[in-house]
């Protein structure tokens, strides 16, 4: 193909691509991420807030510049022209959509370059991390894919038309969540002295990296308010080698094993085979910034300021690492093994999607349950983990089930994330949560006080019996019961 028939063809295959990654948002009416239940509740709270008394009772807003609030800025407003459904929706669709314009950005780093790897990084987005729900973070990451994008784009002018909305959009990665944040500010500094000190020929005037200071200083700014009001660094806990081995798969993993397995082997074949055959080049600079990244990995804790710390490198660092194979100019068998490839990585699309169709009728059999629940009633949650079923996966995301209860009926559930320095929206009473993992039966049995019902997946018959003690069943499926106490 000529440089004109490669240009419509990489097009063609990014809206295609793209299209495969926002059908399986819209085919479900709650993607069954594990996380996504809790935060849309607490979505559902703040735009409710100022008509709820019920709300206002046992919730306080907190007006302060957390650097984790993607979803709560975004899809709050959206409920007041749209319903939660559409605005979750709307949401997602639009971290998707980030998450491909960033690999595109990077990709072709100069107006008019291409490269297809952006096609193949953007099927990344599907990855552990967006499973369990974590969404402020995968946003953060989309959104720092762009901003990255645009600053390589335009790092070389000075004019407030380019500078402006980098320093919004460097805001806009800091409020959406810290961790992408960082790696932004990682990845301005690594470049400038890669092309300090083994770049010469891309080496920037000073005035230009001084420039860059401009990016980080409201950030800066609203992280020190927001140290000092209500952050904190907490645990520090490093990870296992075993436990980093499994995290680093983490950036293809879906829900079958063997499927994710054959799509990484596949890419990194095709790309091997490329490079062999002289029609891939490297960008290094990226590439050295993916395995900069991949080295923090390495070092980095697994508790720090949040759980799972050294897992979110492993997304932004693999999209980097494909990224930086650069192959705009397809021609003879390298058209067919692409073809193969994206083909490959649909079918996986495919699969997520009759996957997130299984798990969402067991998961409105179980929101099913909770009309029984009077309308502004306090619920104690209990899921219990299957372990090492190999259904778990699909189970797991039924442990935030209980937050529609929220939704349906202006409920309060005390395991909703509402915490000092996390969310915008804190406890004002109640809240006390303990989970059956913290082998302390009295503890979770003292929280019961002052709740209305228990809400219950999975639980054993030692803490059936108990609840029998306390309260009267009054719905019930194969695992889950709802019990409403005797007051």
């Amino acid at each position: 193909m000529n440089a004109d028939q490669n240009r419509k063809y990489y097009y063609a295959v990014f809206a295609f691509v793209l299209g495969a990654l926002i059908v399986p948002l819209w085919l479900v009416e709650v993607p069954p991420l594990v996380d996504l239940p809790n935060h849309l509740a607490r979505v559902f709270v703040l735009a409710n807030y100022a008509d709820t008394p019920f709300f206002q009772e046992n919730f306080q807003i907190v007006y302060e510049p957390i650097p984790n609030l993607a979803i709560d800025l975004i899809a709050a407003p959206l409920t007041k022209v749209f319903d939660i459904w559409t605005a979750n929706h709307l949401f997602l669709t639009l971290m998707v959509i980030l998450f491909a314009l960033g690999c595109h950005l990077i990709g072709g780093r100069k107006s008019g370059n291409r490269s297809f790897s952006a096609v193949s990084a953007a099927f990344l987005i599907y990855s552990g991390t967006f499973f369990y729900g974590y969404v402020n973070y995968v946003f953060g990451i989309a959104l720092f894919l762009v901003t990255f994008g645009l600053w390589l784009r335009w790092r070389g002018k000075l004019s407030f038309k380019y500078l402006l909305p980098l320093v919004g959009l460097a805001f806009a990665v800091f409020l959406s969540h810290l961790s992408a944040f960082v790696f932004f500010g990682i990845a301005v500094f690594f470049v400038n002295v890669y092309d300090f000190f083994i770049d010469p020929a891309a080496r920037r005037r000073w005035i230009l990296i001084i420039a860059d200071g401009t990016l980080f200083l409201l950030p800066a700014i609203s992280f020190l308010a927001f140290m000092s009001s209500g952050g904190n660094v907490g645990t520090v806990r490093w990870n296992s080698w075993s436990g980093k081995a499994i995290a680093l798969f983490g950036a293809f993993r879906s829900y079958d094993l063997w499927l994710d397995l054959l799509c990484a082997a596949t890419l990194a074949a095709i790309l091997f085979w490329l490079k062999r055959c002289g029609q891939m080049t490297f960008d290094r600079r990226i590439l050295s910034l993916a395995l900069l990244f991949l080295l923090i990995f390495l070092l980095a804790p697994n508790i720090f300021f949040t759980g799972d710390a050294d897992v979110r490198i492993v997304l932004p660092a693999f999209a980097l690492l494909i990224i930086s194979c650069r192959f705009s100019n397809l021609t003879g068998k390298s058209i067919a093994l692409f073809a193969v490839l994206i083909c490959l990585f649909s079918v996986r699309q495919g699969v997520i999607a009759y996957r997130w169709t299984q798990i969402s009728e067991k998961m409105t059999a179980e929101t099913k349950l909770l009309d029984v629940i009077a309308p502004q009633s306090k619920i104690y949650p209990i899921f219990v983990s299957d372990g090492d079923n190999p259904n778990e996966k699909t189970a797991r995301p039924l442990i935030n089930a209980v937050h529609y209860a929220t939704i349906k009926n202006s409920s309060f559930a005390p395991s909703l994330f509402a915490f000092r320095g996390q969310q915008p929206l804190i406890f004002r009473q109640g809240g006390e949560y303990a989970t059956l993992e913290n082998k302390d039966q009295t503890k979770w049995l003292r929280n019961l006080a002052g709740n209305d019902y228990v809400w219950a997946y999975n639980a054993s018959q030692n803490v059936s019996d108990e609840l029998e003690k306390r309260g009267t069943i009054v719905a019930e499926s194969e695992k889950t019961r709802i019990w409403k106490l005797n007051k």
